[in-house]
């Protein structure tokens, strides 16, 4: 039988050590996940031109509405955003 020479044993060294580095890495550096984000709670709703998002925590509404052109028949190319508020539930919605 012959032993392993000194390359061969480097080279295995090398790769042992890369693995537990590897392995490591997760508790070295976690991989955190913020579920409180800038748009926890947000949720959204789609119409035929519009995207409405609503924050349940502050009562804001942002609605984003595709614009269409005088005559009403084709988009212009632009966006038109409205931001509303409910103050208290069953009392009108204040436009911001």
């Amino acid at each position: 039988m012959t032993k392993p020479d000194l390359y061969t044993k480097a080279v295995l060294t090398i790769v042992a050590i890369a693995l537990v580095m590897i392995a490591c890495n997760q508790y070295i550096h976690p991989v955190t996940v913020e579920a409180q984000g800038s748009f926890a709670g947000v949720q959204f709703t789609e119409g035929e031109s519009t995207y409405n998002f609503f924050d349940a925590k502050t009562g804001d509404i942002w609605q984003y509405a595709w614009h269409l052109n005088n005559d009403g028949i084709g988009p212009d190319g632009t966006w038109r955003t409205t931001h509303f508020k409910i103050a208290k539930l069953g009392a009108p919605i204040q436009r911001q």
